[in-house]
């Protein structure tokens, strides 16, 4: 690690101000008798890094949907972040703002961005939404307990682990790996030579759409469901109505898709 200290939400004037609306709004249900609505305290973080040979983006949430994007010809990340927390009332919920934030660590070669939060979540709701911009080929490595991900126009290698939500891979082109435990995949994605991509879940489809030109080898399976397969010249080694083996043009790349209980499904564009 270098000596940079990880970096911490400052505190805004947007909680007081929910807080106070929030406050209002528990008054006016007083007078008509009718119960509390639960409060939402909200702060925003946002972060610049000029990169200094870091090679790796590494994101640690726990709720909350992140999303990252590849901008060609920038040598910086921006780090963007909504913390919400809701709970039976303004104070309580502007009390765990103070112990809510994102902390943002560098070393030699990568930048950790992750969430922040208690142990003893009480009766209060703690949602981090990340929006974070990257280098066209800067590698990731994303986990998130509960949220969507999205990836986009990343180049890098990209390894994402989700306990449950949807993830989009649109227009990457690097390494990929995808495991979900409940969720859907949908993933367009060009393959440079010999590039792999692994995607598996547990409970969910996978969509899958690759250019008719890409060279893999195929293993495809849907334990509980259907395998389809559009527009793509594959020679197969083996075929049923829920798995197939076989090679896309010279098979120099590797492609494994798999669904525990969901349908998957193959499209050359």
């Amino acid at each position: 690690m270098t000596g940079r200290a990880p970096r911490r939400v400052h505190r805004g004037f947007v909680p007081l101000l929910l807080a106070a609306a929030a406050a209002s709004a528990g008054c006016f249900a007083d007078i008509f008798g009718s119960d509390h609505s639960p409060a939402t305290a909200e702060e925003r973080f946002e972060h610049g890094i000029e990169l200094a040979g870091e090679g790796r983006v590494v994101v640690s949430g726990k709720s909350g949907d992140i999303t990252v994007r590849g901008v060609p010809g920038s040598d910086s990340v921006v780090i963007r972040s909504v913390l919400r927390v809701t709970a039976d009332n303004p104070d309580d919920a502007e009390a765990g703002l103070a112990e809510f934030w994102v902390d943002v660590d560098l070393s030699a070669s990568q930048i950790i961005v992750q969430t922040a939060q208690p142990s003893t979540l009480d009766t209060r709701e703690f949602v981090a939404d990340y929006e974070i911009s990257v280098p066209l080929l800067m590698n990731l490595t994303i986990a998130n307990v509960v949220g969507d991900i999205t990836v986009s126009d990343v180049g890098g290698t990209v390894s994402i682990v989700s306990g449950s939500g949807n993830v989009w891979l649109i227009d990457t082109f690097g390494d990929s790996r995808v495991d979900i435990g409940n969720g859907s995949v949908d993933a367009r994605v060009t393959m440079y030579l010999g590039a792999t991509l692994f995607i598996t879940t547990g409970n969910g489809n996978i969509d899958l759409d690759v250019p008719i030109w890409t060279s893999a080898h195929i293993l495809a399976t849907a334990a509980n469901g259907m395998v389809s397969v559009s527009n793509l010249d594959i020679d197969y080694q083996f075929r049923a109505d829920n798995a197939l083996v076989g090679t896309l043009r010279e098979g120099i790349g590797s492609i494994r898709l798999a669904s525990g209980n969901g349908s998957v499904s193959l499209l050359g564009y």
